[in-house]
């Protein structure tokens, strides 16, 4: 079966490659090193003919740009890691709930775009999914954080936020970017977020907590 004449993958769930643009040439950025039982995320990206595949991640597997995302300078340090300025394609599956200062996060995808670039978007929606905390996840998105997103940063929403997979607990959306200017981030999109409370309770902050070396998790580093 071909979706956005990308070919069937194998290891990334369809829920969340279904929203994938035709990766033909294109030049890939996933946030999180992401796989599973059947195999990389990169495998299936660069089968569909991407023209290069990078991930960051804190576990530093599998090749993953090793970087901090609550960094002011994180897309820096992966514009140098990775030689490219900026990426056709950045997904977001399930990388931002984890991430303890939203605002670098959003910043870092941005940053890492150029006008024309498709931005993916999937992360679980405020007060569901609570289970999930127990794998580190720390934000859920209000239902109108995208909304809110878009419109402060004129990007074009080529799909809407909406309710998706796991009987509606993610939302996801896709945005193109549409003009070279600088991030835009409302202090009150920090209430957009619900704080899920039982990832203080998962193996993930005791890892995160060495990994970082500091308790002060919730500040922006440089």
């Amino acid at each position: 079966m071909i979706y956005n004449g990308n070919p069937t993958p194998k290891a990334i769930p369809l829920r969340e490659y279904k929203h994938l643009p035709n990766l033909s040439g294109k030049t890939i950025l996933e946030l999180g090193n992401k796989g599973n039982a059947y195999g990389l995320y990169r495998d299936d990206y660069l089968k569909a003919g991407a023209k290069s595949y990078h991930c960051t991640d804190l576990n530093g597997l599998d090749g993953a740009i090793l970087v901090d995302l609550r960094s002011e300078t994180a897309a820096e340090r992966i514009k140098e890691a990775t030689g490219i300025e900026s990426f056709d394609i950045v997904t977001n599956f399930g990388m931002s709930e984890h991430i303890p200062v939203q605002r670098t996060f959003y910043k870092c995808v941005h940053n890492l775009s150029h006008v024309g670039s498709i931005m993916v978007h999937w992360t679980p929606r405020a007060r569901m999914f609570h289970e999930h905390g127990m794998h580190g996840s720390i934000f859920h998105a209000e239902d109108n954080f995208f909304d809110k997103l878009t419109i402060a940063n004129n990007y074009r929403a080529l799909s809407p936020p909406y309710p998706d997979g796991d009987n509606g607990r993610i939302i996801t959306c896709v945005l193109q970017k549409q003009e070279d200017t600088e991030f835009v981030w409302h202090d009150y999109f920090r209430q957009l977020f619900w704080y899920n409370e039982l990832w203080e309770k998962s193996p993930d902050a005791e890892l995160f907590k060495k990994l970082i070396q500091s308790q002060d998790w919730f500040t922006p580093i440089p």
